[in-house]
C-alpha cells in the first residue's frame, strides 16, 4: 500500500515523552529531548505537549532548527448538555477556526461523551461539515470495543486529521477484567505504536489512499517513558509506515 508523500505528512504527539494527563510519567523529560528524538526518528510534525515554549518565537526557533512544525494543538471539554448544544458550540468554534484559517477536528476519546461508533455517527449527523471535521484514533475506536476500519470507512470524508494508534490485546483482556479506567489503563500499557498491537492498519492505510486523503497522520502512543523509550518506539513507528505505505 503507497501512500503520496505529497500530500501527506508524518507527525508525532509529543505523549511518548511527557503526558498531559498523567504528568509523572515523562517528567523528567525536556522539550528539548522530545523534538530531537521526534526529528531523528524522521518526524516532520508534533503536536503541542504541556512542555513546550509559550513563547512563539521561543518555540518556532527550536523547532525550526530540526525541521519540525506543529501539525495541531488539541482542546478538551466536554458538558452534560443537550446534543444540540454541544453540536452548536462545536460549529461555532468551527466557525472561529475558520476565521484563522484553521480546521475544527473533534476527538472522539474514551472518558468523554463520543467515544462509541454510535456516538460518533450521532455527532457527526448533528454538525455541519464545512464547520466540524473528524479527528480518527484507531486506538480509541479499539479501546471503546469498535471496529477502527468500518469507522474510518463511514467517515472518511469528514475526516481531517488521523492519529495512528495501536492497542495490546493481553493489556486490553485485563482492563476490561478488573474494569480498570483509561489512564490506569495507559499506566499499565494499553497504548503502543502502529505495528505493535492487536489492530491490523493495512486495511486502515487502503481507506486513506482510496479517498486521496491529505493531511497529517500523527503517531500517538501514551506509554510510561520509563517503561518504553520514547526514541526506541518513535524510531519503531517510522519504520512500520515506511514499510507499510513507502511514506
Amino acid at each position: 500500500m503507497k501512500l503520496d508523500s505529497n500530500k501527506i505528512k508524518l507527525g508525532i504527539a509529543p505523549i511518548a515523552w511527557t503526558n498531559d494527563d498523567l504528568p509523572e510519567l515523562g517528567g523528567e523529560n525536556t522539550f528539548e529531548q522530545c523534538v530531537s528524538e521526534m526529528a531523528l526518528a524522521g518526524f516532520t510534525g508534533s503536536e503541542v505537549g504541556n512542555k513546550y515554549p509559550r513563547d512563539v518565537a521561543v518555540l518556532k526557533k527550536a523547532l525550526n532548527l530540526r525541521g519540525i512544525q506543529i501539525c495541531n494543538a488539541w482542546f478538551s471539554v466536554f458538558t452534560d448538555e443537550e446534543w444540540q448544544k454541544v453540536a452548536a458550540g462545536l460549529e461555532k468554534l468551527g466557525e472561529v477556526a475558520a476565521k484563522k484559517g484553521m480546521r475544527l477536528s473533534y476527538h472522539h476519546h474514551m472518558g468523554t461523551g463520543v467515544q462509541s461508533a454510535a456516538e460518533i455517527d450521532k455527532l457527526m449527523t448533528l454538525t455541519d461539515p464545512a464547520k466540524v471535521s473528524l479527528l480518527f484514533d484507531s486506538g480509541h475506536c479499539t479501546f471503546a470495543g469498535e471496529d477502527p476500519l468500518a469507522i474510518l470507512s463511514k467517515h472518511i470524508d469528514r475526516v481531517t486529521h488521523i492519529h495512528l494508534k495501536d492497542v495490546r490485546a493481553d493489556i486490553l483482556k485485563r482492563v476490561h477484567n478488573e474494569s480498570l479506567s483509561f489512564l490506569e489503563a495507559v499506566k499499565i500499557g494499553a497504548f503502543t505504536v502502529p505495528g505493535d498491537g492487536m489492530i491490523d492498519f493495512v486495511p486502515l492505510f487502503k481507506v486513506i489512499a482510496d479517498a486521496d486523503y491529505q493531511g497529517w497522520m500523527v503517531v500517538e502512543a501514551e506509554q510510561d517513558p520509563a517503561l518504553a523509550n520514547p526514541l526506541e518506539y518513535a524510531l519503531m513507528a517510522r519504520d512500520f509506515i515506511r514499510k507499510q505505505t513507502g511514506l
